[in-house]
């Protein structure tokens, strides 16, 4: 075997190593992306359960969630509640959606999430806070809003969250 041959096969080994290193790097990156994405969803439904626990846990918070899904008529204590709470609800959302954005949360997940925030934008004091706080939001997700959810529909017979007044 001559210097040119062996030069040959070792730039073939080469090449075959630099193709199996890709695919091996494609796989890892694709389970290091299922990993995220479930890490994401995780993350975002703990944040929500949380938030929504707070109002199943707390009688006044519940009532005020109650008032403000049937009149943007509160007190100031009220009002300042209601803007705590749905803001850092808000917040969840924005990211969420930021990651359904990035493809770092399935479609599917974010779907639920959407009609969550359809029925909590059709709540009466939502607009009050919407008016008063949107500038708090990124412009991607102000325009999502208004261009899109604000024109969804519950589905009927759904009672907007907090209005239960109509449940049998």
């Amino acid at each position: 075997m001559d210097l040119e041959t062996i030069n040959y096969l070792s730039q073939t080994v080469a090449a075959f190593g630099v193709i199996i290193s890709i695919i091996y790097f494609a796989r890892k990156l694709k389970q290091n992306t299922k990993a995220s994405r479930i890490k994401a969803s995780y993350l975002t439904s703990k944040e929500l359960r949380n938030s929504l626990g707070m109002v199943a846990k707390n009688n006044s918070l519940a009532e005020i969630f109650a008032k403000a899904s049937i009149s943007e008529d509160l007190t100031n204590v009220e009002k300042l509640r209601w803007y705590t709470y749905i803001g850092s609800t808000m917040r969840i959302f924005e990211n969420s959606y930021a990651l359904m954005e990035k493809k770092d949360l399935s479609q599917d997940y974010w779907r639920g999430m959407e009609a969550m925030l359809i029925d909590i934008t059709k709540m009466k004091a939502f607009n009050l806070f919407w008016k008063d706080r949107k500038h708090l939001y990124s412009e991607i997700f102000r325009n999502y809003l208004e261009n899109a959810i604000f024109k969804m529909q519950s589905p009927e017979n759904i009672n907007i969250p907090g209005n239960y007044d109509q449940i049998d």
